[in-house]
């Protein structure tokens, strides 16, 4: 299971909202407890990242785990690009990860399939900026730069409009 989409607003935060993603899936999985966790948190208390600038999925989870977990979303709330200073005691409840595993391109299908949804980066273009439901099919960035929930795969028959035959995409 996964929480509803989010929206990070105009801040660089899709390491935050990519990483607390995956650890919600892996509570409602896990836990048959679907939580709404902080990503405010994680943006103001991820001293291995840079807020609103930008930051890694590894340094997010590295810091989960140093900061002994994050508050429910609704004991810290979302308000992007506010500059906040970090409170890790605004909650008495917080929810944590004890360690995190990194997987190789190669094994992404296979994490998915046993472990549910995960973080991972991707390289976008200003294309993605556009993107609003449905397979991707935009030009891809050169570089990574980008962190999103993966959740699923496979292949989807679309049919093309200009020769009404069914592509798979």
């Amino acid at each position: 299971g996964v929480t509803p989409v989010k929206d990070q607003k105009n801040c660089g935060s899709c390491w935050a909202f990519s990483s607390i993603g995956s650890v919600e899936s892996q509570y409602a999985i896990r836990k048959n407890k679907l939580i709404t966790l902080s990503e405010q948190e994680l943006v103001d208390c991820s001293f291995k990242n840079y807020g609103c600038n930008g930051g890694l999925i590894n340094n997010a989870f590295e810091d989960m785990i140093e900061l002994g977990g994050i508050c429910p979303d609704g004991d810290y709330p979302y308000v992007s690009d506010a500059p906040n200073l970090c409170n890790i005691d605004r909650c008495t409840e917080k929810y944590g990860i004890k360690n995190y595993l990194s997987v190789p391109d190669n094994k992404l299908k296979e994490a998915l399939r046993f472990l549910g949804p995960i973080s991972i980066s991707v390289a976008v273009s200003d294309d993605f900026a556009f993107y609003k439901e449905g397979i991707f099919d935009g030009e891809c960035g050169d570089e990574l730069n980008h962190a999103v929930m993966l959740v699923g795969f496979g292949m989807k028959e679309i049919v093309n409009p200009l020769t009404k035959k069914g592509e798979k995409h």
